[in-house]
């Protein structure tokens, strides 16, 4: 297997099972910086400090499940735009929609296989990369909307005061 590259994100891996933890991490670890929590309070909480730029949630664990963890991560400003990918063993309807509607990224149940996993974390952190330059590119133009907009209220003014003059 070539060895990946690494990109320099973070990646959070959030998910009370030891063996669970520690196999994503050697699946990513190439790849990302990995950071670990056991349940969804110590994950919101390191969240916060590490800002990752990618989260890896479990749906069923203690203290705070995986659900209500997107949701508080989601309504965090700072991390908002965050994608976060939900792995559960839940495969009902009623689970995969509740986990969307939480506000996450996607919804992958387990047994995952571990390159599909990959790809959906790569292209998720390009949409979100590109959606980023999207929107500078966008506050550029607004700017220079804005600056010829103001060139032109100028220039009126000066067609204005010169016919002005003309009059009197």
């Amino acid at each position: 297997v070539p060895k990946k590259k690494e990109t320099g994100k973070k990646m959070l891996v959030i998910d009370d099972s030891d063996q669970i933890r520690w196999f994503l991490r050697h699946v990513f670890a190439s790849e990302y910086h990995v950071s670990e929590a056991h349940n969804g309070q110590e994950g919101v909480e390191i969240a916060r400090v590490e800002r990752p730029d990618f989260i890896l949630c479990d749906v069923m664990m203690p203290v705070k499940d995986g659900l209500a963890t997107c949701r508080e991560i989601k309504g965090i400003p700072e991390l908002a735009q965050v994608p976060v990918v939900l792995l559960t063993a839940k495969v009902e309807s009623e689970d995969v929609i509740a986990g969307i509607e939480c506000g996450a990224d996607d919804y992958i149940t387990k047994p995952f296989d571990v390159e599909v996993l990959r790809s959906k974390v790569n292209s998720l952190l390009k949409r979100r990369d590109e959606m980023r330059v999207r929107s500078r590119g966008l506050g550029d133009v607004y700017k220079r909307q804005r600056l010829s907009q103001r060139s032109r209220n100028i220039w009126m003014t000066l067609v204005l005061r010169r016919r002005f003059w003309r009059i009197l």
